[in-house]
């Protein structure tokens, strides 16, 4: 077996990938309808949403509303036959609300658009475009982040295992906006601690990929613009001059900047509240949370320490629309897992330093994604935050268990014994089985 973890990671995620874009009926990953909708727009040239819908083709529609019935109701499964029948072409259009993913620029969707362009014209307007989007998105995903397993200095056991989270390997192999979001963020934690952790400077390659990498984020999703300050962990002796790292803090931060003003001026733009007739308004809610500051941070707060087992769960393994969740004892081993080989995989590099920089942006990026739900999907003045799922903390997991970094057990398990490389290999494989087998058994008829 090869001891490059990116190969293994190459191999499991796109065989275990594969298996589950197939597996998964259409439209059951999470929103999306919403979010296939939002790319075929985008693959017309549509790429600022102007209404909360477009126009699908009807079989493709029709597919949609076919789907709906199985949501939220494990009891109802779909057949070959529902599938097929989407296959044939359609006459007509109708519009299909995707008022959810209107928000969004269409960066996370640009492999699934440019297929859809690409294909359409050979394989007509049919359900089989939905399958190319998510193996698009399946492939894209897995490179970028196969890349980053690649240029990690250390903890690549713990990075492999966080690639191979059923739940992130999930929502790979759907047309969701999360795939690229997740693996662009996990690339740009691992080239920041190559490029802190290098006996060589970065070089104009490492930083070009870094200021790439901050925009595709800050572009996709803007909850995570805190990331790009992981830069801040970098010393200032990896810079071969003052100048050279000024530079570099100076470029970050107008990119990161800037792409933060297009990603909220397009969300702005685009925003339709979806529960407009449950008091959901931003603008009422900024001005309840600015008479009342407190109020906010202790919703926060006690959001989290009443719900934190089941977002654990949720970002470990809660597969379609939240109604789909992995046997308790697959989580809670896989949970268990992530800790002990954070404890254990190193060498150690992180001091007090590096992990009060990660900390921090950790601590300020959960808290905006308290405060974006809180503005947008919770009720103006209320004591509680709705919406919030255990899925947007991926991005965040590296920052969260590197913190976990030791010197006492810390070694690089990956280079040192087969038997910890099969151990990784054997639980992977066995929790992406079980994920396989919980789609199985919870959307077909056996």
């Amino acid at each position: 077996m090869s001891a490059e973890p990116w190969r293994v990671f190459v191999v499991l995620g796109l065989i275990s990938g594969s298996l589950f874009v197939f597996l998964t009926p259409p439209f059951q990953g999470p929103d999306e309808p919403s979010h296939f909708a939002r790319a075929w727009e985008i693959s017309r040239g549509r790429l600022q949403a102007t209404a909360p819908s477009t126009p699908l083709p009807e079989n493709l529609a029709d597919a949609i509303a076919i789907s709906s019935r199985v949501t939220f109701d494990s009891g109802e499964k779909v057949t070959i036959s529902e599938i097929t029948g989407s296959m044939r072409g359609s006459m007509g259009e109708r519009d299909v609300y995707h008022a959810g993913a209107a928000i969004y620029t269409p960066v996370p969707y640009a492999p699934q658009a440019a297929v859809i362009a690409l294909l359409r014209p050979l394989i007509g307007e049919s359900i089989a475009l939905l399958y190319v989007s998510r193996l698009a998105n399946l492939i894209c995903s897995t490179l970028i982040l196969a890349g980053s397993l690649a240029i990690l200095p250390f903890s690549r056991s713990l990075f492999l295992l966080l690639a191979l989270t059923p739940m992130f390997a999930f929502l790979r192999s759907t047309a969701s906006p999360d795939a690229i979001t997740g693996s662009v963020a996990f690339l740009l934690t691992a080239l920041i601690l190559r490029m802190s952790f290098s006996s060589d400077s970065p070089g104009r390659r490492d930083v070009l990929l870094l200021l790439a990498c901050s925009a595709v984020l800050v572009l996709s999703k803007p909850i995570y613009a805190f990331l790009p300050l992981l830069a801040c962990m970098i010393p200032h002796q990896q810079f071969r001059s003052t100048r050279a790292r000024t530079a570099l803090a100076v470029s970050l931060l107008v990119i990161t900047s800037l792409a933060l003003v297009i990603a909220m001026w397009n969300a702005h733009a685009t925003f339709q509240s979806i529960r407009a007739d449950e008091g959901i308004s931003p603008r009422l809610q900024l001005e309840a949370m600015l008479d009342e500051p407190a109020r906010f941070p202790a919703a926060a707060f006690n959001d989290y320490a009443i719900h934190y087992r089941r977002y654990v769960a949720e970002m470990i393994g809660n597969l379609g629309w939240l109604d789909t969740p992995l046997p308790i004892s697959a989580i809670a081993a896989w949970a268990l897992l992530l800790i002990a080989v954070a404890l254990v995989d190193g060498p150690a590099r992180l001091g007090v330093r590096e992990k009060t920089i990660c900390s921090t942006i950790l601590a300020a990026s959960m808290l905006l994604l308290s405060a974006s739900l809180y503005l947008g999907w919770t009720p103006a003045g209320a004591a509680r935050i709705e919406g919030l799922q255990g899925r947007y903390f991926i991005p965040l997991m590296p920052l969260g268990l590197l913190l976990l970094q030791n010197r006492k057990w810390g070694r690089d398990r990956w280079n040192g014994a087969v038997r910890w490389r099969s151990m990784m290999v054997l639980t992977s494989s066995a929790v992406l089985l079980i994920t396989a087998i919980t789609l199985l058994q919870r959307y077909w008829i056996l």
